[in-house]
Protein backbone atom coordinates (compact mmCIF):
# COMPACT_ATOMS: atom_id res chain seq x y z
CA UNK A 1 0.00 0.00 0.00
CA UNK A 2 1.87 3.34 -1.06
CA UNK A 3 -1.10 5.39 0.22
CA UNK A 4 2.29 7.26 2.23
CA UNK A 5 3.47 8.36 -1.31
CA UNK A 6 0.20 10.77 -1.94
CA UNK A 7 1.75 13.08 0.95
CA UNK A 8 5.10 12.91 -1.05
CA UNK A 9 6.42 16.56 -0.51
CA UNK A 10 6.52 18.48 -3.30
CA UNK A 11 9.79 19.83 -3.58
CA UNK A 12 10.91 16.60 -4.29
CA UNK A 13 11.47 15.71 -8.20
CA UNK A 14 8.71 14.02 -10.01
CA UNK A 15 11.32 11.42 -11.61
CA UNK A 16 12.37 10.50 -8.06
CA UNK A 17 8.31 10.30 -7.34
CA UNK A 18 7.46 7.91 -10.12
CA UNK A 19 10.51 5.66 -9.50
CA UNK A 20 9.22 4.99 -5.88
CA UNK A 21 6.00 4.76 -6.94
CA UNK A 22 7.08 2.07 -9.55
CA UNK A 23 9.09 0.38 -6.57
CA UNK A 24 6.26 0.03 -4.44
CA UNK A 25 4.15 -1.17 -7.29
CA UNK A 26 6.49 -4.22 -7.54
CA UNK A 27 6.74 -5.16 -3.99
CA UNK A 28 2.66 -4.85 -3.85
CA UNK A 29 3.11 -7.39 -6.80
CA UNK A 30 5.38 -9.25 -5.09
CA UNK A 31 3.38 -9.55 -1.93
CA UNK A 32 0.32 -10.78 -3.94
CA UNK A 33 2.26 -13.26 -5.87
CA UNK A 34 3.78 -15.12 -2.63
CA UNK A 35 0.24 -14.34 -1.41
CA UNK A 36 -0.72 -16.85 -3.86
CA UNK A 37 2.16 -19.53 -3.93
CA UNK A 38 1.02 -19.82 -0.01
CA UNK A 39 -2.79 -20.16 -0.23
CA UNK A 40 -1.59 -23.17 -3.37
CA UNK A 41 0.53 -24.58 -0.69
CA UNK A 42 -2.22 -24.81 2.06
CA UNK A 43 -1.16 -22.20 3.90
CA UNK A 44 -2.76 -18.80 4.78
CA UNK A 45 -0.62 -16.16 5.03
CA UNK A 46 -0.63 -13.49 7.35
CA UNK A 47 0.83 -10.74 5.44
CA UNK A 48 -0.15 -7.83 7.58
CA UNK A 49 3.53 -7.96 9.38
CA UNK A 50 4.94 -7.74 5.73
CA UNK A 51 2.53 -5.07 5.11
CA UNK A 52 3.52 -3.03 8.15
CA UNK A 53 7.45 -3.54 7.21
CA UNK A 54 7.13 -2.37 3.51
CA UNK A 55 4.91 0.96 4.72
CA UNK A 56 7.80 1.20 7.91
CA UNK A 57 10.34 1.03 4.88
CA UNK A 58 8.30 3.74 2.62
CA UNK A 59 7.82 6.08 5.47
CA UNK A 60 11.66 5.72 6.21
CA UNK A 61 12.30 6.69 2.79
CA UNK A 62 10.34 10.18 3.29
CA UNK A 63 11.76 11.50 5.51
CA UNK A 64 15.06 11.61 4.79
CA UNK A 65 16.70 15.06 4.34
CA UNK A 66 17.29 14.83 0.73
CA UNK A 67 16.47 13.12 -2.15
CA UNK A 68 19.28 11.67 -2.41
CA UNK A 69 19.00 10.15 1.04
CA UNK A 70 15.93 9.22 0.60
CA UNK A 71 17.08 7.23 -3.36
CA UNK A 72 20.17 5.85 -0.88
CA UNK A 73 17.69 4.32 1.75
CA UNK A 74 15.41 2.69 -0.94
CA UNK A 75 18.31 1.29 -3.09
CA UNK A 76 19.68 -0.60 0.73
CA UNK A 77 16.35 -2.01 0.67
CA UNK A 78 16.44 -3.21 -2.53
CA UNK A 79 19.48 -4.47 -2.70
CA UNK A 80 18.42 -6.39 0.71
CA UNK A 81 14.92 -8.15 -0.88
CA UNK A 82 17.40 -9.05 -3.94
CA UNK A 83 19.63 -10.94 -1.71
CA UNK A 84 16.48 -12.09 0.19
CA UNK A 85 14.81 -13.78 -2.39
CA UNK A 86 17.70 -15.41 -4.04
CA UNK A 87 19.02 -16.55 -0.75
CA UNK A 88 15.75 -18.39 0.05
CA UNK A 89 15.08 -19.11 -3.57
CA UNK A 90 18.14 -21.36 -3.95
CA UNK A 91 17.38 -22.82 -0.32
CA UNK A 92 13.96 -23.99 -1.39
CA UNK A 93 13.74 -27.48 -2.76
CA UNK A 94 9.88 -26.78 -4.28
CA UNK A 95 10.52 -25.60 -7.81
CA UNK A 96 8.01 -23.80 -8.18
CA UNK A 97 8.43 -21.69 -5.09
CA UNK A 98 12.23 -21.24 -5.76
CA UNK A 99 11.33 -20.15 -9.58
CA UNK A 100 9.26 -17.79 -8.10
CA UNK A 101 11.38 -16.02 -5.65
CA UNK A 102 14.16 -15.87 -8.26
CA UNK A 103 11.69 -14.14 -10.49
CA UNK A 104 11.07 -11.87 -7.48
CA UNK A 105 14.81 -10.72 -7.51
CA UNK A 106 15.12 -10.19 -10.93
CA UNK A 107 12.23 -7.82 -10.68
CA UNK A 108 14.07 -6.09 -8.07
CA UNK A 109 17.70 -6.45 -9.69
CA UNK A 110 15.65 -3.82 -12.58
CA UNK A 111 14.12 -1.53 -9.88
CA UNK A 112 17.83 -1.49 -8.42
CA UNK A 113 19.44 -0.64 -12.03
CA UNK A 114 16.76 2.35 -12.25
CA UNK A 115 17.71 3.69 -8.13
CA UNK A 116 21.13 3.37 -9.05
CA UNK A 117 20.89 5.43 -12.29
CA UNK A 118 19.10 8.05 -10.15
CA UNK A 119 21.39 7.91 -7.29
CA UNK A 120 24.32 8.23 -10.10
CA UNK A 121 22.36 11.40 -11.41
CA UNK A 122 21.61 13.14 -8.68
CA UNK A 123 25.57 12.52 -6.77
CA UNK A 124 26.65 13.95 -10.24
CA UNK A 125 24.54 16.90 -9.85
CA UNK A 126 25.23 17.64 -6.64
CA UNK A 127 29.22 17.54 -7.49
CA UNK A 128 27.89 19.74 -10.20
CA UNK A 129 26.83 22.67 -8.15
CA UNK A 130 29.14 22.56 -5.45
CA UNK A 131 32.04 22.76 -8.39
Amino acid sequence: DHRDLHSFPTRRSSDLRELLENVVRVKDGHIGLLESRLKVLGVEPGWQTLSGATLASIRTWLTARSDVEIVRQALNDVRTGIVDARRLGHQLSDPVTSNLLLVIAKNLARCELQLATLYRAQKHLMFMEQS
